[in-house]
C-alpha cells in the first residue's frame, strides 16, 4: 500500500481528496494545512491520517511515498524543493507561478 500526503487542504485539493478515495491501494497519511482546521477536515473525511501545519514535520513523522502539493500559485518552491531533496515523488497542481 502506497502512503499518500496532501499539502494544501482547500479547494484544489477537496477536489483531488475526493478522487483519491476511490482508490484501495493509497493509504491517506497525512495533511498539512497553514489551517489546522482545514486539515483536521480531510482527516475526518478520510477516515485516516493525522493533521498537520508545517509539511517538515509530516514528512518526519509519516515518511510518505508520495505527496499531492495542492497550494496556490505565490506558495510555490520551498516545499517542492524540500519533496526533492527527500525523494519523495509529488503531483503539484497547476500553475506552478504566476
Amino acid at each position: 500500500m502506497n502512503k499518500l500526503a496532501i499539502i494544501g487542504c482547500g479547494s484544489i485539493g477537496t477536489y483531488h481528496l475526493n478522487h483519491i478515495l476511490e482508490f484501495e491501494d493509497i493509504e491517506l497519511v497525512g495533511f498539512c494545512d497553514l489551517i489546522a482546521e482545514r486539515a483536521e477536515n480531510f482527516v475526518n473525511k478520510a477516515k485516516s491520517g493525522r493533521a498537520y501545519t508545517d509539511y517538515k514535520q509530516m514528512y518526519d513523522q509519516i515518511k510518505p511515498d508520495m505527496v499531492f502539493i495542492c497550494i496556490p500559485p505565490y506558495a510555490h518552491g520551498e516545499i517542492e524543493f524540500e519533496t526533492i531533496k527527500r525523494r519523495i515523488p509529488f503531483f503539484v497542481e497547476k500553475p506552478v507561478a504566476l
